[in-house]
């Protein structure tokens, strides 16, 4: 899968306006619900795996096929999400509901970026439920779980990295390859960052360079958003961290 595809879906996204909520369609391929800014579900024709499987599986051993049908037709006769009902009934924790609905969205937009059709919008009207955003997820999360799923290991490492250095600020973990250019594997705090803050292009192999180059911190170029990246180097992987404000806040 080409990221630059998948950014192509995931900016339509980021291009509504601010708060706005309701259903991306792109064509017949499939659609997504979104509000403030996240993606609260997902939908693809020909993606992987229902969601119902995805569920099943995060109970260990996994929920039996007969009583998930049971919950599916319950649900389908009171017009209640499926995730929702198993949650309530202690069967499947937030944490894992929470997975399911990632690899799902991550699937469907996939797909989705498998077609060219610009999307419509519709918003949802004033007096509907806005789904709830524990269970949403911000564009850059979801490019950056993609782009790791053939650095699985170098990402769950990078995670590790990211995590202990407590970083309050967006910070991304990536790795710069000599085929396919930078590619991110890690993020912290995503709802601070865009998808053109995430490297790419000439501006991510210009990141990289520097931060090979650098003995230690170093100043990057401006994001595409005008932003001015910390960047360094630790082991295999570059970091770049990214201000709210617009401004490099350089470390003691």
């Amino acid at each position: 899968m080409k990221l630059g595809a998948l950014r192509r879906v995931l900016r339509e996204v980021e291009r509504l306006p601010a708060g706005a909520a309701g259903v991306l369609r792109f064509g017949d391929r499939g659609t997504l619900l979104c509000d403030a800014g996240l993606v609260c579900w997902a939908s693809a024709t020909g993606a992987r795996e229902r969601l119902g499987e995805l569920l099943r599986r995060q109970r260990n051993p996994p929920l039996p096929r007969r009583y998930l049908a049971e919950v599916v037709k319950t649900c389908r006769a009171e017009s209640r999400p499926l995730g929702e009902a198993l949650l309530a009934t202690g069967e499947v924790t937030e944490k894992g509901l929470r997975a399911a609905l990632f690899r799902q969205a991550c699937d469907a937009i996939e797909r989705l970026a498998e077609g060219t059709e610009r999307p419509t919008f519709t918003p949802l009207a004033d007096d509907a439920v806005h789904y709830d955003h524990r269970f949403a997820f911000h564009p850059t999360e979801i490019l950056v779980q993609i782009g790791s799923r053939g650095h699985k290991a170098m990402a769950v490492l990078a995670t590790r990295e990211l995590v202990s250095m407590g970083s309050t600020r967006p910070t991304v973990g990536f790795l710069c390859e000599q085929e396919h250019g930078p590619v991110a594997i890690a993020v912290r705090q995503p709802d601070g960052l865009c998808i053109d803050d995430l490297p790419a292009g000439q501006w991510g192999c210009a990141l990289a360079a520097l931060a090979e180059d650098a003995a230690g911190v170093a100043e990057g170029p401006p994001s595409p958003t005008g932003k001015r990246p910390l960047v360094w180097k630790s082991g295999p992987f570059c970091f770049l961290e990214l201000p709210r404000n617009g401004s490099a806040e350089v470390h003691a």
